[in-house]
């Protein structure tokens, strides 16, 4: 099995209009046998990190948004840090937005 590193990016939506709120990514790192069952895997790290709450009187969703890169590290890569941040919106996407992340091909971040 290989190490391979998924940068995952999630959408913080809220109801009642507002829509996007901000972008969520992190890195998430985990082993498999080869790229499109990392792939899988990435969606399925994603997908299970979703979330929903009420604030007050507002719903609010973190999406699966996309596999934003998708590398394979090898089998004893020398470091397994990543990161994450909060990225405002460029443009505003409505609460009703429906996110396809398995339709896109992530790239390589390297």
């Amino acid at each position: 099995m290989t190490w391979f590193r998924a940068r995952l990016r999630w959408a913080v939506m809220a109801e009642e209009g507002e829509g996007l709120r901000h972008w969520e990514e992190t890195d998430c790192f985990f082993r498999s046998v080869d790229w499109d069952a990392a792939f899988a895997r990435a969606l399925s790290i994603g997908r299970d990190r979703q979330r929903a709450h009420d604030e007050d009187t507002q719903y609010v969703e973190t999406r699966l948004a996309a596999v934003v890169t998708l590398d394979c590290l090898g089998e004893n890569p020398n470091v397994l840090e990543g990161q994450s941040v909060t990225i405002p919106p460029s443009a505003p996407v409505q609460f009703d937005h429906v996110f396809r992340p398995e339709e896109a091909i992530p790239p390589p971040s390297f």
